[in-house]
């Protein structure tokens, strides 16, 4: 007989003559629980490691030099604007498709919330911020460009009639090449400090 049909036996007839002290005991099968061997003490759990570097929202001069891999919506549009003007250097796919994808909600809000408001006073608004944002956004496909290894002059393929538009959004859709270093900055080329991971 098995050694845990004897313990199941045994647990059995502690529970018919009233002994309930014990617990039964599980025998050992496919989802009990590794047991630990006698005498064992779990160690202390570990301290996660930290990161050697986190870029915060707010980045100093210096980490907007490089391209932000995995950049969340707030920190693409922070980006967008702090670097307004900057045609050199590179934007991550994410940071680029964050604020596509803002910039196209816009448009619709702008739309609902002009028919329940005065319809001059938000056209006027919506086209000043449009104004405002040619320059940045023009700025943030060239170095989007830059980041896929290839020249910002290929944005001028927009003004080619029916296919120009969408060659560009085939670029823009292009992963990042380690090629497109060559379009930093000379600041984004110089040494990091030990502490900073690229």
């Amino acid at each position: 007989m098995p050694q845990h049909a004897e313990r199941a036996n045994a647990n059995q007839a502690d529970a018919e003559r009233g002994n309930d002290a014990a617990p039964p005991v599980v025998p050992p099968g496919y989802f009990s629980p590794p047991q630990p061997p006698p005498g064992y003490e779990s160690p202390a759990p570990a301290a996660m490691p930290q990161p050697a570097f986190a870029m915060p929202l707010l980045a100093p001069a210096r980490q907007l030099e490089w391209p932000l891999r995995g950049a969340g919506p707030a920190a693409a549009v922070i980006r967008f604007f702090r670097k307004f003007a900057a045609f050199n250097g590179r934007a991550s796919r994410s940071e680029f498709w964050w604020v596509q994808l803002i910039s196209v909600l816009l448009l619709p809000a702008a739309a609902i919330l002009g028919a329940f408001t005065d319809m001059t006073l938000l056209a006027s608004m919506y086209a000043l911020f449009f104004i405002a944002c040619i320059v940045p956004y023009l700025a943030l496909c060239v170095r989007r460009l830059h980041d896929a290894n290839m020249s910002g002059g290929l944005l001028a393929l927009w003004l080619v009639p029916y296919f120009g538009a969408f060659v560009v959004l085939i670029m823009m859709i292009l992963p990042s090449s380690n090629g497109g270093a060559r379009f930093d900055t000379a600041a984004a080329r110089s040494p990091l400090p030990r502490n900073v991971l690229r």
